[in-house]
């Protein structure tokens, strides 16, 4: 099967996509920690959820898996608004109080602080993330509620 997209209809997955993997995953489980406190003034725009229709599923999972970047605006459990970022890079360090990825699309480092909420999923502790290997991390203003590293 031959299946050929249009650049809207990718843009519009990768969207979806990333509110799929960042709703299933970081963005929700951050969310019931009960740390979105301060609301967004309004929702997300759901022309993006009316054109999802026309993207097959099996094409979103590839768009996902190539995602760099996004920042997403999910609903918090207290009906409140968050926006979320997620960057997925190779680790360059890491230390109890932060990490530091390199994203392949910059040159500039992405840094994001690391507390006791963190989450950290594939390795036992932020300590033992590993550098050189890639990552992704899901971040509330600049700081990480859930980091992705295979072990």
């Amino acid at each position: 099967m031959n299946l050929k997209l249009s650049l809207r209809q990718k843009i519009v997955g990768l969207a979806v996509a990333g509110a799929v993997v960042l709703g299933a995953g970081g963005a929700v489980a951050w969310a019931q920690t009960g740390g979105g406190s301060s609301p967004s003034t309004a929702p997300a725009a759901p022309a993006a959820g009316a054109q999802a229709a026309d993207v097959p599923l099996r094409a979103l999972r590839p768009l996902a898996r190539r995602a760099v970047h996004g920042d997403v605006v999910v609903k918090a459990k207290d009906g409140s608004y968050v926006t979320v970022t997620f960057d997925r890079g190779t680790v360059s360090a890491a230390s109890a109080t932060s990490v530091t990825l390199q994203r392949p699309d910059t040159t500039q480092p992405v840094i994001v602080t690391v507390d006791a909420n963190t989450k950290v999923h594939g390795v036992a502790s932020v300590a033992d993330l590993k550098v050189g290997q890639e990552a992704v991390v899901v971040s509330r203003s600049g700081t990480a509620t859930q980091i992705f590293q295979r072990a």
